[in-house]
């Protein structure tokens, strides 16, 4: 899923990215409101690089749906900060997995402190 995602919110193409969502995930955001929110982001992160899958983890279960979060480790530029952290929560579905989140934290490298 990570390969899919990574080079639309590179691209910004935020109208393919929030096409990615699951229907139940859309009716939580708008289209207007991905936009003004990945454009904020991207001043602050720029682009990933490279990412790298680090784990899984239970989100939880609602409705009859279990959900994950897929953690990634990533390597920024072009923003303010030079790593960081991604998750896409996801759930099953017939089609493999449907998106409900994706999110970007940036890190600092703070080595010796």
């Amino acid at each position: 899923m990570a390969a899919v995602l990574v080079p639309l919110y590179n691209k910004k193409n935020t109208a393919a990215l929030y096409d990615q969502f699951d229907s139940l995930a859309k009716i939580q955001i708008t289209k207007e409101q991905m936009t003004a929110q990945m454009g904020k982001l991207s001043t602050l992160i720029g682009r990933i690089d490279s990412y790298a899958y680090s784990h899984t983890t239970m989100a939880g279960t609602q409705g009859g749906r279990t959900f994950y979060t897929l953690h990634y480790k990533v390597r920024l530029s072009e923003g303010q900060l030079p790593t960081g952290d991604m998750t896409l929560t996801v759930t099953r579905n017939a089609g493999g997995l449907s998106l409900f989140g994706f999110f970007i934290n940036g890190t600092t490298n703070q080595q010796g402190q």
